[in-house]
């Protein structure tokens, strides 16, 4: 069954010159294998239960030949087996594992790759969980339970802790409601989805909430007010995966921030960071805001109720909160409490949480959630650490501000003047650049060059289902740039171009059920033979008020030389698709030459027509693409349900190139007299060498001015532990104000052991921060960092990461 993607991949495939593209084109080996097909089997799995993963091995070379496979287990090798293959044959190869420790478990066959969920065991004989009775003799002991594997935990203790938790309300009055600083609640979590099989998931764990710091937010739903909260870091011990919609998402929590207002104890926000397993593999952050209505919040009295509206990916949900008992007596493991509040929040569905909030512990000590997931959350207390003086908070606060500003921005334009004067020299040989332009006719496009599409969606649904967005595109050539993507030896020259949309594009897959909003990609463009290498597109999960998520698109040419320009009619090839869904091998065929009108050549223009299929059906065409050498691309594509349900449908609206035709015609002549031109160069040279000699002099004038305290609180920080690369920056263009932008930079750790990355990122309006990683990275290994900056003001900003070009970002109104 043809899996869809969720992003529309535009395919602009443009004409090099014959003979301009050096590389040689190698003859394919006498055995060529190809894999494809890995199947899981099943995808979640018992403790100790057996795995089977399945690949199919296709010889796509001249001869017989032998092909060996690996399997890996989360990095580690695990099995091999052989095939032997005839010319044009295709087998199957069927590996078998198990895993005792529940979690997640990546498996990869030779570069196909996929995930296990191994469940947690059933619970041992005698061993408390949360949710269970406490009996006489089994109340938990003060302090953590268990270890914080997603397996079972140890009998509890007989030890009674209560008489250790009276004296804790003591810390001082009204001011001990508010936690502070370092404040740490451990809780014990029940999670049974309560569905049937194959959809039923148990699992325990521990959450940890540790107050971080205090912070004033964005106005959420008032634009007037911006309240002061306390933010709170919850980290699970190990995986915590969760349910919706009856089992069609599988998603597991990494970790999440919760703020809470200092006025009213209720939450404002929460910004979490999940990982999407099923139906596909995808990290996505999700955030979600709380507006109020009238009195809400602390102080809790018998019989208080407020409203509130919680706005996420998924919607808008009403809910209604009571206090519905005061004093209750609550025995949880870390103890029993008498002083409990009993809050029940009903959503306008009729699913509740219930939550006991006591001031002993400054928070809650149970909370039963039975309408965020599938089925029923359970999180009881285990532990509490708190500081005891309560003028902590205030000194952690006043400090921090006051050193930053002033010693950082002082040392860095000092050191900066001194160097001006050497760079003044480099313009004197630019001349040469004057051959550059190109003496190929203009079929590359040149950085500028712009194309504008009309585009047209009908997602062919009725109802509340149906879609209909007719949106403007705009593609713009930004850069030239190289990239690796298939062959780790094989370095592609691109050409970059970014797309952006008037509005958000609204799209929807599997009849609705997924609903998506396009904001931007980036695309790249080999340009030996014009056609598609990568593409990296942001995109909102659940429209367009969704959380943000950034999808990534590789493609692999089967046979070198054969593939993209130059285009004659009945040229065919096929290429390899990986996506967040997996991997798809597509079949490209140049069908015909024909003259076709869009609104930017209403009289009319020649294109090259090219039919795209799945090459295991490759005669359902399901895009169709019209390419022309006169606008160097793509006049018209339609989508005919490949990308998303219904026909979409894109013509060219406008097309702007700058005048480099005319150039080419002198190139030859500025040759010969770029010759003698740098015979006098060598003059100048020395003159200028004598010209640094006195800059010596002011830098020791220099030095001494940032040897104050400024200067090794800046060192230290931006030095990277261990050896580092650091490539793929991604910055936008354009952000709105009152909103959140993603920055992101992929770190590759190259040195000998783990370390932890740190990349400074700078800011035009003075703001300094650090791509950084929370734990250490192995050596060999990369991870994508990743900053949110929120811009107060509108503006055009700088931003400035070493080793990469400073960019420009225009932040306007919404």
């Amino acid at each position: 069954m043809r899996h869809k993607r969720f992003i529309f991949l535009f395919i602009a495939l443009l004409i090099a010159i014959g003979g301009l593209a050096g590389a040689s084109c190698k003859e394919l080996a006498e055995a060529e294998f190809v894999i494809t097909d890995l199947v899981i089997s099943p995808s979640k799995v018992a403790s100790g239960g057996e795995v089977t993963v399945t690949v199919n091995v296709r010889n796509e070379g001249g001869q017989e030949g032998t092909y060996t496979a690996t399997l890996y287990v989360d990095g580690e090798e695990v099995d091999t087996e052989d095939i032997e293959l005839l010319a044009g044959r295709v087998g199957s190869l069927e590996f078998t594992f198990t895993r005792v420790s529940p979690g997640v478990f990546d498996v990869e066959i030779d570069g196909l790759s996929g995930r296990v969920v191994v469940l947690v065991p059933e619970k041992p004989e005698g061993t408390w969980y949360p949710g269970d009775p406490i009996g006489e003799g089994e109340q938990a002991t003060k302090g953590r339970v268990g270890g914080g594997g997603g397996g079972g935990r140890a009998p509890i203790p007989t030890p009674t802790p209560t008489p250790e938790v009276t004296p804790t309300p003591t810390p001082s009055p009204e001011e001990a409601i508010y936690p502070v600083v370092s404040t740490e609640w451990v809780y014990c979590v029940d999670y049974d989805n309560e569905l049937g099989t194959p959809n039923t998931y148990v699992e325990e764990n521990e959450f940890t909430y540790h107050v971080e710091k205090q912070e004033v937010i964005d106005a959420q739903c008032d634009p007037e007010v911006a309240p002061e909260c306390y933010v709170i870091h919850m980290t699970p011990a190990s995986p915590a995966f969760r349910m919706r919609n009856g089992g069609d998402f599988l998603l597991e929590m990494l970790y999440s921030d919760l703020y809470y207002s200092k006025e009213h104890l209720d939450q404002q926000k929460s910004v979490a960071m999940m990982e999407l397993i099923k139906p596909f593999p995808m990290t996505m952050p999700t955030e979600a805001a709380y507006c109020y209505d009238g009195e809400h919040g602390y102080p809790f009295e018998l019989g208080k109720t407020w409203d509130y509206t919680q706005t996420t990916a998924l919607g808008k949900f009403d809910f209604t909160a009571e206090v519905v008992a005061i004093d209750v007596e609550v025995t949880v493991p870390f103890g029993t409490f008498t002083d409990c509040v009993q809050i029940v929040h009903t959503r306008a569905d009729g699913k509740t949480i219930e939550e006991y909030w006591s001031p002993s512990v400054r928070g809650p000590v149970k909370v039963i959630d039975a309408a965020t997931w599938d089925g029923v959350e359970t999180r009881v207390l285990c532990d509490y650490t708190s500081p005891t003086p309560e003028p902590t908070p205030t000194p952690e606060v006043t400090p921090t501000p006051t050193p930053s500003p002033t010693p950082t921005p002082e040392v860095t334009p000092t050191p900066t003047p001194t160097p001006t004067p050497t760079p003044e020299v480099t313009p004197t040989p630019t001349p040469t650049p004057t051959p550059t332009p190109s003496p190929e006719e203009v079929i590359y496009p040149v950085v500028s060059t712009e194309w504008v599409y009309c585009v047209d969606y009908d997602n062919g649904l009725t109802g509340d289902k149906h879609i209909e967005n007719d949106t403007v595109w705009t593609y713009h050539v930004v850069r030239q740039e190289t990239v690796t993507q298939c062959d780790p030896e094989v370095i592609v020259e691109c050409y970059v171009i970014t797309m952006t949309l008037d509005v958000e594009a609204v799209r929807s897959v599997a009849g609705a059920m997924f609903v998506l909003a396009i904001v931007d990609a980036e695309r790249y463009y080999s340009k030996e033979h014009l056609d598609i290498q990568y593409v990296s597109s942001n995109i909102l999960f659940g429209g367009p008020e969704g959380s943000p998520m950034l999808q990534e698109v590789i493609y692999c040419y089967a046979e070198p030389c054969s593939d993209g320009y130059e285009f004659y009619v009945s040229k065919e090839w096929n290429y390899n698709r990986t996506t967040a869904l997996g991997e798809i091998e597509w079949h490209a065929h140049v069908a015909a030459i024909e003259t076709i009108t869009v609104p930017a050549f209403p009289g009319g223009i020649e294109c090259y027509r090219i039919e795209y299929a799945e090459a295991a059906t490759p005669t359902t065409i399901v895009l169709t693409e019209w390419w022309s050498a006169e606008v160097k691309g793509t006049v018209k594509i339609v989508d005919n349900g490949e990308s998303y349900d219904g026909t979409q449908t894109m013509e060219l609206c406008g097309y702007t190139a700058p005048e480099v035709t005319p150039t080419p015609t002198p190139s030859p002549t500025p040759t010969p007299e770029v010759t003698p031109t740098p015979t006098p160069t060598p003059t100048p040279t020395p003159e200028v060498t004598p010209t640094p000699t006195p800059t010596p002099t002011p830098t020791p004038e220099v030095t001494p001015t940032p040897t104050p305290t400024p200067t090794p609180e800046v060192t230290p920080t931006p030095t990277p532990e261990g050896e580092w690369v650091y490539s793929d920056k991604v910055c936008p263009d354009t952000a709105v104000v009152g909103e959140y932008v993603e920055f992101s930079v992929y770190a590759c750790n190259v040195g000998e052991e783990p370390a932890i990355p740190w990349l400074p990122i700078t800011f035009s309006d003075g703001i300094e921060e650090f791509f950084t990683w929370e734990w250490p990275i192995p050596d060999g290994e990369c991870e994508t960092l990743t900053y949110w900056r929120y811009f107060w003001e509108e503006g055009t900003y700088t931003v400035e990461v070493p080793g990469f070009e400073t960019q420009t970002i225009v932040v306007g109104a919404d």
